[in-house]
């Protein structure tokens, strides 16, 4: 990790929120299934038996930005696709920092995608599963990735290294597709969604989740939170030109689905079969909830956020009004 970048990430920032980071940053390095070394032998086994699979692969797809703004609904319409399998929260770019092999790690994509079928896609209290389509197995594998927005942005951003790495392999290439949600309605959500939490469901051996069951957060913090990952989303983008990452604004994929899946079908440069694009548009809800409303957010706090968006031109569509 650079310790340089880490302190330019973390200047000016609260010590709460320094808190919340470094508990969440451990947490990441944390999560990998417990029995390290069984799950290496058996990926490594599932690499070899899959490997005539991965020879067609073209495409890695990785998804950077905060969650709460979309990510879920999107990784799950992808891996709806005959040809793509996108995996929920591995956190895939952990074991490819932890010496699993390019294949183990497809192999451990595979697997939870395929786990996350069997349970209908079902994440933050919602299910993402798709009737009469691919999720959970493919017909010919050409994409594959995780969703993990804020993890894979924090561990690239950190890690230019690992970064370049990804970056700079012939076969797959890699592609970044960045969700984009009104501030406002993603940090009033990520704030809701976190104090919602449940003592029952969280796993207290975590430190992490001991300080989630324990603290609430407020809307000064979650503001600080979400743009110290916003200085980290800019770095990454700024090192990779447009046909590397694609902006997909969340309220607009709302409004048409079925344009927004064949552009990124075309990013990916697989096909769209009709289909496919009509199981997943009927799936997609009409209207965004615009959740900002549900908070208490005062004339400073929507003053706040306004200032450090300004900072990032793919947020200048939005306001607090609209």
């Amino acid at each position: 990790m650079n310790n340089s970048l880490e302190e330019a990430l973390l200047k000016g920032i609260s010590p709460q929120t320094q808190e919340f980071y470094h508990l969440y940053i451990r947490h990441l390095n944390g999560r990998i299934f417990p029995d390290k070394f069984h799950e290496y032998i058996q990926s490594a086994y599932k690499a070899l038996k899959n490997r005539e699979s991965f020879k067609t692969i073209n495409k890695y797809c990785t998804f950077i930005g905060s969650t709460r703004s979309g990510h879920s609904l999107i990784a799950s319409l992808i891996d709806a696709h005959p040809e793509m399998v996108i995996s929920d929260e591995l956190n895939a770019i952990r074991y490819l920092k932890d010496g699993f092999s390019q294949q183990q790690h497809y192999s451990l994509i595979i697997k939870l995608s395929q786990i996350n079928a069997q349970e209908n896609r079902e994440m933050g209290g919602y299910s993402y599963g798709i009737s009469n389509q691919w999720q959970g197995r493919f017909r010919e594998l050409k994409v594959i990735g995780d969703k993990q927005g804020p993890g894979a942005t924090l561990w690239l951003y950190l890690n230019p290294n690992l970064f370049k790495s990804l970056c700079t392999k012939s076969k797959p290439s890699s592609q970044f597709i960045h969700v984009i949600r009104n501030p406002y309605d993603t940090i009033t959500t990520l704030m809701k969604k976190t104090n919602l939490l449940k003592k029952e469901s969280l796993n207290l051996k975590y430190p992490f989740y001991r300080y989630l069951n324990k603290k609430t957060l407020d809307l000064e913090t979650t503001i600080e939170l979400y743009f110290l990952l916003y200085k980290a989303v800019a770095g990454l983008k700024e090192k990779l030109n447009s046909s590397k990452c694609l902006d997909i604004y969340y309220e607009s994929f709302i409004e048409n689905p079925k344009d927004h899946l064949i552009k990124i079908c075309n990013f990916l440069e697989v096909e769209h079969p009709s289909d496919y694009l009509k199981d997943c548009a009927d799936f997609v809800y009409k209207s965004p909830p615009k959740s900002r409303h549900g908070a208490d957010w005062t004339p400073k706090l929507i003053d706040r956020v306004r200032i450090n968006m300004e900072f990032y031109p793919f947020f200048s569509r939005y306001s607090y009004q609209n």
